[in-house]
């Protein structure tokens, strides 16, 4: 199973970026990015820290809110559906809400 941990690790990885330099770009501790890589935090990181990584890493911040458990995997579907089927991130938004 891939933990929030990992994901952030293969992507940054992906990236040919170290701690340190994802430190800098996403404004969090690089002690608190290697225990978030080795899942040893003891909550979930907060939506605005997924966030700050999925634009440091230049990706999608709702794969890593599901793997964080902030999005239920039905709300999830959901937004893969409205972005397969075109529509805007206003509208995914709005398809969100409904399972807030």
């Amino acid at each position: 199973m891939v933990t929030i941990g990992k994901a952030i690790r293969l992507y940054r990885e992906s990236q040919r970026m170290n701690l340190r330099q994802l430190s800098d770009v996403s404004g969090l501790s690089r002690g608190y990015l290697s225990k978030l890589e080795a899942g040893k935090l003891t909550c979930a990181p907060s939506v605005s820290s997924i966030r700050r990584l999925a634009s440091a890493l230049k990706t999608s911040a709702y794969e890593l809110e599901l793997l964080a458990g902030h999005i239920p995997q039905m709300a999830y579907d959901s937004v893969l559906e409205f972005l397969m089927e075109g529509y805007s991130p206003l509208d995914v938004s709005t398809a969100l809400m409904r399972y807030k």
